[in-house]
């Protein structure tokens, strides 16, 4: 149960930091700044991303992907998990957030012109924050 709950802890706070991120880069990308547009994005794309966090098994998924590619244990293993994580969660996430905010009309838009700069921006946030994680879960379990 305390695992579980760690791990609730440990994709709220990734979903915070990815939502914020997604928030400022669709401000840059829209190229007007909207305080209620930011505070609107973030909590959907947190939640969004929580559920996303929850249900899929990303975890396990990077690691198959790591054997798929046989990248052993290490850095590699590492930036296989980030990529994955990335593109699935920015995916998903931001296909649900463009639903909700612009509709349908504008999802291929959106996954045609921008997915591709916003999937380099969470994997860059991830491969700092994920370390952060990592940390928190050792410092916990001791």
């Amino acid at each position: 149960m305390q695992d579980a709950r760690f791990g609730n802890l440990i994709n709220l706070f990734m979903n915070i930091a990815v939502g914020i991120a997604l928030g400022i880069t669709g401000q840059i990308i829209n190229g007007a700044v909207s305080i209620m547009g930011f505070l609107q994005g973030l909590v959907l794309s947190i939640a969004i991303g929580f559920f996303i966090g929850t249900w899929i098994p990303l975890n396990a998924i990077s690691k198959k992907c790591a054997g798929f590619l046989k990248i052993k244990e290490g850095i590699g293993e590492y930036v296989v998990s980030c990529v994955v994580m990335a593109v699935i969660m920015v995916t998903l996430i931001c296909l649900g957030c463009t639903f909700v905010q612009a509709g349908a009309m504008f999802l291929f838009v959106f996954m045609k012109l921008f997915l591709p700069f916003v999937i380099v921006c969470i994997f860059t946030l991830l491969i700092v924050t994920v370390p952060i994680g990592i940390l928190v879960q050792k410092i916990m379990k001791k």
